[in-house]
This record gives C-alpha cells, sequence and structure tokens, in this order.
C-alpha cells in the first residue's frame, strides 16, 4: 500500500483510538443548533461512508471540500434526494463552471420535516394546526488551481431554519484545500466546514456544529481513467459537538460505466456501514449519472435512501 496514504490512515484510526472512543461524551453534546448541516449531501459520498474530503473530484465536492471543484472539465450539476429519518426529506442541489484555473459554484440544501401538528398539555393529541419548520442552506462557492498540485475554496452561505414562531438568520463559512502529493496517486485534503458565530434560540445560546476534517484517498488497484480502478480513502474528523470521528470508503469502478462503493464511520451512536452504487454515461459530449446509497442506522431508526442524478457539460 502506498506508504504515505498508510501513515494517513493510521493516524486517522489513531486519533480515534485517542479521543474518540472514550466513555463520557464531551459536555457540549446536545448543545448545537442547526444541525440539518452535519448531514451528508449526495449518494455517492454517503454510499463510501463520507469519506470523501480527498476525493472531492467532482461537483459534490461543493457539499464537502470546496477545492475539489477544480477537478470539473467545464460545466456540471447534480441535484439529491435523501429520504432521512422519521419521514423527513433533504433536497440539495449544485451548479458549478470552470473559467481557466478557477471554478465558481452554487449550492442548495433544504430539509423538509413534513407536517407536523401542533401539540399542547390541553391538546396532547393534536390542535388540528400545522407546525411551519423547515432549514434551508444557499451559498456561493469560489476553487483555484495554485499550482499543479495544490487547490484552494472556500464557500460563503446564508443559512435560515423555521421553528414556527421563531425564525433564525445566519451564515456560516466553509474553506477546503487538496494536495496532490506526487507520490503515485495519493492525494491529502482538509477542510473546515460549518464555521459561524453561535445563535440563540429562545433565549438559549447554542453553537453552530463545525468539523474539520483531514484525510487521504489513493487508488489501490489501477488509476483514474483506466476501464476498471479502485479507489481507497479515509479521513479523520474533529467535530465540535461531539469529538473525533473516523471515515473510511472505498469506490470500485467496472469499465468505467458501474460503480460500487461502500463505507464505514467510526464513533457514531447510530449510523455505521453504508453501501452503493452508480451509473455514468456518454452522449453527445455530455455526461450523465445516476447514484444510489444506503446509510445503516441499526434497527430504532428507519435507514436513510439517498438518489443522485448529475451531469457535466
Amino acid at each position: 500500500m502506498n506508504k504515505v496514504f498508510g501513515i494517513a490512515l493510521i493516524l486517522s484510526l489513531f486519533a480515534y483510538n485517542a479521543e474518540g472512543a472514550v466513555d463520557d461524551p464531551p459536555e457540549r453534546v446536545g448543545r448545537s443548533g442547526l444541525n440539518f448541516l452535519k448531514i451528508g449531501q449526495g449518494a455517492r459520498p454517503a454510499a463510501m461512508g463520507g469519506a470523501f474530503t480527498a476525493i472531492s473530484d467532482g461537483i459534490d465536492a461543493i457539499f464537502w471540500n470546496p477545492a475539489g471543484l477544480t477537478k470539473i472539465e467545464k460545466r456540471a450539476y447534480t441535484l439529491s434526494y435523501t429520504n432521512w429519518l422519521v419521514d423527513t426529506k433533504i433536497y440539495s442541489g449544485a451548479f458549478a463552471i470552470k473559467y481557466g484555473r478557477a471554478a465558481l459554484g452554487l449550492g442548495v440544501i433544504a430539509l423538509d420535516p413534513g407536517d407536523v401538528e401542533e401539540t399542547t398539555i390541553f391538546a396532547p393529541n393534536g390542535t388540528g394546526r400545522t407546525l411551519d419548520l423547515g432549514d434551508l442552506a444557499v451559498g456561493a462557492a469560489y476553487a483555484i488551481t495554485l499550482t499543479d498540485r495544490f487547490s484552494f475554496g472556500a464557500q460563503l452561505r446564508i443559512i435560515r431554519e423555521s421553528l414556527d414562531l421563531e425564525t433564525i438568520n445566519t451564515f456560516d463559512f466553509n474553506v477546503g484545500s487538496w494536495f496532490k502529493t506526487g507520490f503515485k496517486s495519493t492525494r491529502l485534503a482538509m477542510s473546515l466546514r460549518n464555521l459561524s458565530k453561535d445563535i440563540t434560540i429562545d433565549e438559549q445560546p447554542f453553537f453552530v456544529p463545525s468539523v474539520f476534517s483531514i484525510g487521504g484517498a489513493m487508488e489501490i488497484y489501477g488509476e483514474q481513467g483506466d476501464p476498471s480502478y479502485a479507489t481507497l480513502s479515509s479521513e479523520a474528523l474533529f467535530v465540535t459537538d461531539f469529538g473525533t470521528r473516523v471515515h473510511v470508503g472505498a469506490e470500485f469502478w467496472l469499465v468505467n460505466v458501474l460503480a460500487l462503493r461502500g463505507g464505514y464511520k467510526f464513533n457514531y451512536d447510530a449510523e455505521s456501514f453504508s453501501l452503493g452504487a452508480g451509473v455514468k454515461w456518454k452522449l453527445d459530449d455530455r455526461m450523465f449519472t445516476v447514484d444510489v446509497s444506503y446509510t445503516n442506522f441499526g434497527n430504532l431508526l428507519n435507514e436513510p435512501i439517498r438518489i443522485s442524478v448529475g451531469g457535466a457539460f
């Protein structure tokens, strides 16, 4: 195995053993708001267990590491649907265009909890009034290739959360980098997501769940662009409202048409393994993709299914 990538994987697992696998969770657990920002977008990254920071080689990068937008060829788009927990639906989409060494992108995430009826101590079975609930994040991203091996990207988002009688409006900042080491196909990357000021909900202060991730990726069979090749990815995440977590994922392309994916998340209360598949085909110089993923949440919660469609032209 590539020595550089092996070191990154060992460091990730060491961080998990040293900080993540503790008996008592940090005091900040349960004190974050706008938690929809922690939900991974896109069927392809989700199928790989969220180990996508160092891969980030297309339009999905706008949700994981904006530096990866420099990997699109001209223009790219994606639309995703997630059947999330307790009948919650999540819709996301992105579009990006490349200008020389730079790329501009726009991403949207919308969470719909469905119809929730108001209940009170006097009407525990419901008052008949439907609560006005929902989340929305809209942001623009910019990425640039600084050298033939190093890319940098940043994103600014406007965030809105409706809590029936109260509405929260704020913004966050995401930044990331992508570096090709030059040692075979190994690349290293980092991203800082959901960086924002604290918010107040009903006079109660909460912080936005920021995430810092650092990871590596490499081909363990073949090379990118070959008819068939396999990629392995790993990353460590330092989460402000929990602690250290580790994601590991793999992707195997067959004849550059069918992809099989899998991943695992360490130090999560419910999430564990994930599986998925995807297909891509070219028609009149336009690339089309369809991806699907399944995430295991144990026996207590329904397993989220994600479906994504996209393309490049």
